[in-house]
């Protein structure tokens, strides 16, 4: 089969959600009690402005949080972010930290609940004070007293950027910004004569740490790593292409009975079999068998004893966002009107009930959170140049399934991740030559699928 290069390999679409999107973090088993969203690390250019601290603020706030003369050496080596992020901590150790504890935050396994929640309400702000409004939510922590509004403040204003600083840090080493609050609080109260007689512990004195405000910022744009909520590329790929491949072609060709092992390698790309040796003709095998189903041109995947090397298609996709705008810039997606909100004003915290029955079994709360309604994400798809025209046609017709129930993400049976599917662009997406190939060779392509060969002589799945 000869194939020659085709110039158009890349097609937009654009997904726009009419519900709330839904797509938890695999790595949240913290023991927290709300799913955060999925985050991906990513490079963000941020002004000067938005983190540069005058030298007599940053003095003024050492001063208003002075620390142990024991701890002084291990400050020294730290950042004024490192510093600032285990003062907040500590300040509300500070507060809540009684013989018995308060909330959540009480018995044996209090600071096991602090660090998961921690690390939780710092992912999903963008600000100190909604770290603070989550933290003391979860945590289920009553109003601090008065007085502590003015020390809170000292916080609350510091520059932007800063925050952002302290609370990637907190999401990044959650523990040990937890460990030098817990040692921050625990020995400021031998500087009390009182209390440090009381356990036979020698009186500690206070100090001021110092910090030089020039080495923050000294250049007129930062680059700084930010953990922004994404959808992943993985899903999309699955979800918007390569399930509803599977499925048009289930339908087309009527089937009736499928091998697992085939069901997995269009569905899910399959896997090799432990211990298994792949045939002398694997190339020719691979090549016949993408030759005659399309799908696998596009997506590769597994047989039990070989592979059938990379598939020609490729995804990505980006929220329409200010944190992405750069990413999206000369696509069609760079001016639309969300491209200029920020995605953490996209997110929202939604609680879900599981009733109990009758005798009262089986009732569960959870927390998670979701990107708004209306939200848009880019879906790229890009077609290797050498790729065949039926194999174009077997995408388009793939997408087309997909838009006839398009849900991404999870929670599809609860409401969550429906969306509208529109092309950018070009709208001449011919699915004709791939249907009509799939009606002409219905017998041969059914056969291959029931009986394991896939359009071979030999016995692919058995």
């Amino acid at each position: 089969m000869k194939v020659k290069p085709n110039n158009e390999s890349c097609f937009d679409l654009l997904l726009t959600f009419t519900t709330q999107v839904s797509h938890h973090d695999p790595a949240t088993g913290d023991g927290s009690n709300t799913l955060t969203f999925n985050r991906q690390t990513q490079l963000v250019k941020r002004e000067v402005s938005a983190y540069s601290l005058a030298q007599e603020r940053m003095t003024a706030f050492c001063q208003a949080n002075p620390v142990p003369a024991g701890l002084q050496p291990v400050f020294e080596q730290t950042t004024f972010q490192e510093f600032a992020a285990s003062a907040l901590v500590r300040l509300l150790l500070d507060m809540y930290n009684s013989l018995e504890g308060t909330g959540v935050f009480s018995g044996m396994d209090r600071y096991e609940k602090l660090e998961s929640r921690v690390r939780s309400a710092a992912t999903r702000s963008f600000t100190l004070r909604g770290f603070w409004a989550r933290l003391c939510h979860a945590l289920r922590l009553p109003i601090h007293a008065g007085d502590d509004d003015v020390v809170l403040m000292t916080f609350y204003g510091l520059p932007r950027g800063l925050q952002q600083d302290m609370l990637s840090l907190i999401v990044r080493e959650y523990r040990s910004v937890v460990t030098l609050a817990r040692a921050w609080h625990t020995i400021s109260k031998t500087a009390n004569d009182y209390y440090a007689n009381a356990i036979g512990s020698e009186v500690q004195s206070l100090v001021i740490m110092s910090f030089d405000a020039t080495q923050i910022g000294s250049k007129a744009l930062d680059i700084v790593p930010l953990e922004v909520p994404a959808v992943s590329a993985n899903s999309l790929r699955h979800q918007v292409v390569r399930e509803p491949a599977w499925y048009h072609l289930v339908g087309a060709l009527e089937l009736s009975s499928v091998l697992p092992g085939v069901e997995a390698l269009f569905s899910n790309g399959g896997n090799i079999k432990k211990g298994v040796k792949a045939p002398s003709n694997a190339a020719d095998l691979a090549r016949i068998i993408r030759g005659a189903y399309p799908p696998l041109d596009l997506f590769g995947g597994c047989c039990d004893n070989f592979d059938l090397g990379e598939g020609r298609l490729s995804v990505a996709g980006w929220v329409v966002c200010r944190e992405n705008a750069e990413s999206i810039a000369g696509t069609p997606a760079e001016f639309l009107p969300l491209a200029g909100v920020s995605i953490f004003d996209m997110l929202d915290e939604v609680t879900h009930t599981r009733q109990a029955t009758e005798a009262g079994l089986g009732q569960m709360i959870w927390n998670f959170e979701t990107l708004a309604t209306g939200l848009n994400i880019l879906v790229r798809l890009s077609l290797h140049p050498f790729t065949s025209d039926i194999s174009r046609s077997a995408l388009f017709a793939a997408v087309e399934q997909f838009r006839r129930q398009p849900t991404i993400a999870g929670q599809a049976a609860r409401g969550f991740g429906w969306c509208r599917a529109d092309w950018f662009g070009n709208d001449e997406h011919d699915v004709t030559e791939y249907e009509t190939y799939l009606v002409e060779n219905r017998e041969k392509l059914v056969a291959g699928i029931e009986n394991g060969k896939l359009g071979t002589t030999t016995p692919i799945f058995i």
